[in-house]
């Protein structure tokens, strides 16, 4: 489900994406579509990249201003009518391959891999010898990987929902609720935090499932809170990465005497070393209040 946000400028951090096997750059496509949030047609928005990312090529630039895109030639397909006959039907079901031209199969999805290791899972397969608990086993496997664990184990975070649903109905809550506990701390730093998150969004996606939980509106309420929680121990710790960065910079330099490199963008903005430090106003520094990381030193105008 995609966000509607109020965004004027999209600064990219990172230029490329894990598609499920491999790290690969973003497409000029895939690039044009993030980028084109800002503004999302109701004004003018800009597009840029932070320190991390290298700046985009001018014809990169030109391409994502004028919406030249390479045509696309193939779509990714996969059956939307799984057959919950049996485990070996709805497998076959899944492999099935498209009859239309210019359809592919699409790779297996994390659902996919997760019902190959279930179903050579002696007690999860004797389980699932019926219509409905095949369609349950299938629903369990649509939980989201969202800690990017191994394929094995979380098949094994799964088979315990499902078979706490098989056997008792609902998901044990004494189990959930320790798993929740261990995910309700703000201490640690940023990648410790993420995790964190990563966890209790898990917790949140089962305590949202029709039927699996005795008291889902208690759930529901703990894993969100938690998740703000989180959220803003880990808003914190990153302004104190970039403050921290920022000043580090400037100070080591300052400290070897050395000549510090400056421009003033022809929007006014001042970069120092690369660091975004304030805005020319005519003739008047306004400095920024907080660094958000490098600004672009060339704002880009989305059409």
């Amino acid at each position: 489900m995609g966000l509607n946000l109020d965004v004027d400028h999209v600064a990219f951090a990172q230029d490329r994406k894990f598609d499920g096997h491999q790290y690969r750059s973003l497409n000029p496509g895939e690039l044009g579509q993030i980028a084109g949030r800002a503004g999302r047609h109701m004004r003018d928005g800009t597009f840029g990249t932070t320190s991390r990312v290298a700046p985009f090529d001018e014809e990169l630039v030109q391409r994502l201003e004028t919406h030249q895109f390479d045509p696309v030639k193939v779509l990714q397909w996969r059956s939307k009518t799984p057959d919950f006959a049996s485990l070996h039907a709805l497998k076959a079901s899944l492999d099935e391959v498209p009859r239309v031209q210019g359809l592919t199969r699409a790779l297996p999805a994390v659902d996919q891999r997760a019902l190959e290791f279930l179903a050579r899972n002696h007690a999860i397969a004797s389980k699932a010898d019926r219509h409905a608990r095949i369609e349950l086993l299938w629903e369990a496997c649509a939980l989201p990987d969202y800690r990017r664990i191994t394929p094995a184990q979380h098949a094994d975070l799964i088979a315990s929902l499902y078979l706490d649903l098989v056997e008792h109905g609902t998901v044990d809550e004494d189990f959930l609720a320790k798993q929740v506990h261990h995910a309700d701390r703000t201490d640690g730093e940023i990648d410790t935090l993420s995790a964190r998150i990563a966890q209790i969004r898990t917790w949140t996606y089962v305590s949202n499932r029709p039927g699996w939980l005795a008291d889902p509106t208690h759930w529901q309420e703990k894993t969100r809170k938690i998740e703000d929680r989180l959220s803003d121990a880990l808003h914190e710790r990153l302004t104190k990465r970039f403050v921290d960065r920022r000043t580090s910079v400037l100070m080591k330099r300052l400290r070897e005497n050395a000549m510090l490199e400056a421009e003033v963008s022809v929007n006014g903005d001042v970069f120092v070393e690369g660091h975004h430090v304030g805005n020319w106003r005519a003739f008047v520094l306004k400095p920024c209040p907080a660094p958000r990381g490098r600004t672009p030193r060339r704002s880009r105008r989305l059409r």
